[in-house]
């Protein structure tokens, strides 16, 4: 049997540890194939094989083998872990749950639901050194202040989440009620900070399902400024991919900040740029282009999580699948893991 979930096990940073703990896997198998999937990293030793509610562990040489050549972990026939197929997952046939794929064909995708998370995998292994090549978080106490003071002192730290059904928690398996039940990131990340610092820090979470930039704008005012927060979190750009200019998305993050802080001028803030759509569905537009939009805002009180260029990183390295709820644009608990520790390691050191 497996662990379950274990929070210092889902914290432990991915571009840091030398043992990569439920690496989400979707196995997938073309024609005759096995189903397989690679690993991000090559794999020194692994450790375990199991379902994605972190309770079923699979036997190596009966259920799952290791391909070195590929890096890739392939079902034998008649094991017991849950794939897809190709044509499963790319329907010859358009039915409920599909999208057209770009450049032809249909794609399977399940806007609500555990569809993708029971089919999905989770593998740990330990690897001899990390050469995780993307980027990498780096505390900067410079661009947030008073939060970082106020934590330091032990003071009580209050922290808004701003964005779309991402920051609400979708589809992490806690907001699916499913096992292994991990929260979305914005809890991570509570509970990272009251294990790090001495200070009370609570959360609340403001964000809009399904919503873009454009309404966080008009919401802000009222959402967010009475809540009076120290730090907000703003993190929308998924939804805005196929409506807002760049430009556009820069001035509504900047509203967005203006009207907080003309409600409640200490506020400080971390903007995080979006995860990316499945660039096989007509989702993928602008999204990867409002990164840069966002630097150009950071300075005193306003520091960049850039989930972007780490998800594009891990792109090259895994497919999309792999690493989604639904097929479409959200994170699956694999995915809210990197948002989690990506933010959490703007407010504390090492």
């Amino acid at each position: 049997m497996g662990t379950g979930f274990d929070f210092a096990r889902a914290m432990a940073p991915f571009w840091l540890s030398t043992t990569q703990y439920d690496e989400s896997l979707l196995m997938v198998s073309a024609g005759a194939g096995l189903p397989e999937a690679r690993l991000l990293f090559r794999p020194e030793q692994i450790v375990s094989l199991t379902d994605s509610a972190l309770r079923t562990e699979y036997v190596y040489g009966i259920d799952w083998l290791y391909d070195p050549v590929a890096n890739a972990i392939r079902l034998p026939a008649g094991s017991r872990a849950p794939f897809l197929t190709e044509d499963e997952l790319y329907p010859p046939v358009p039915g409920p749950d599909t999208l057209y794929r770009t450049g032809g064909g249909h794609i399977l995708g399940k806007m609500s639901g555990g569809f993708f998370h029971e089919k999905q995998l989770a593998v740990t292994y330990r690897i001899a050194s990390n050469d995780w090549g993307g980027p990498v978080p780096v505390f900067e106490p410079g661009l947030l202040p008073r939060t970082i003071g106020r934590l330091t002192a032990g003071s009580p730290l209050k922290i808004a989440f701003f964005g779309d059904s991402i920051t609400l928690g979708a589809d992490a398996s806690g907001y699916l009620n499913v096992p292994p039940f991990m929260p979305g990131w914005e809890k991570l990340v509570e509970r990272k900070l009251n294990g790090s610092y001495s200070s009370a820090v609570s959360t609340v979470n403001l964000s809009l399902y399904g919503k873009n930039s454009i309404v966080g704008a008009e919401s802000a005012a009222a959402l967010v400024a009475p809540e009076k927060p120290d730090l907000v979190v703003v993190a929308f750009g998924m939804n805005d991919g196929a409506v807002v200019s760049p430009d556009a998305f820069r001035n509504n993050i900047r509203t967005i900040i203006q009207d907080v802080k003309a409600g409640h001028p200490p506020a400080e803030f971390i903007l995080v740029s979006t995860m990316l759509p499945n660039p096989e569905t007509p989702f993928y537009a602008m999204q990867a282009s409002y990164r840069e939009e966002l630097a150009k805002l950071v300075g005193p009180g306003v520091a960049l999580a850039d989930m972007t260029r780490i998800h594009q990183e891990l792109l090259l390295r895994k497919p999309y699948r792999d690493m989604t709820g639904n097929h479409i644009n959200h994170p699956n608990d694999y995915l809210v893991r990197w948002y989690a520790q990506v933010v959490s390691a703007l407010l504390v050191p090492g």
